[in-house]
């Protein structure tokens, strides 16, 4: 089975939680991480750049940015396009759910600030890309998976 895309990640958050497109933003950035240090591969090839409000994918912004500040509502046929998640990229998303989904957005933005990859690559006024390397170094010596 072939990596998914950060959007069809997010449609999996989607169809689980109320969420906004920030707090999207970063609930995907740490299932990246996640998936990073839990693997050692990446769970989607998106390019991660680090923006002035933290870490944020592109196309995923220009797909969800609609909703603004509301939560983002579930297309219908959500259901069908999450089964090409395998079971291991879905439970890589449900840890980060478990532990991130009941942060608010401006919650995850502060964490994701003080957060190795993010401030070492963040330039202000400028969309910087966070190399995989750096976010699989920095999440692979933080955190602890039993």
């Amino acid at each position: 089975m072939s990596k998914p895309s950060a959007s069809r990640v997010a449609l999996y958050i989607v169809g689980l939680k109320r969420v906004n497109p920030l707090k999207l933003q970063y609930l995907t950035y740490y299932c990246q991480a996640v998936h990073l240090a839990r693997v050692g591969k990446p769970l989607f090839d998106d390019i991660i750049e680090a923006g002035i409000y933290g870490p944020f994918i592109s196309g995923m912004y220009q797909e969800y940015k609609k909703f603004g500040f509301e939560p983002i509502t579930p297309p219908l046929d959500a259901h069908t396009r999450v089964l090409h998640l395998s079971l291991e990229e879905m439970k890589t998303i449900d840890m980060v759910l478990a532990y991130y989904g009941d942060m608010s957005a401006i919650q995850l933005m502060n964490e994701a600030h003080h957060d190795g990859p993010w401030k070492e690559h963040y330039v202000a006024k400028k969309n910087v890309p966070i190399p995989i390397d750096s976010i699989r170094t920095f999440y692979t010596n933080v955190l602890t998976f039993t």
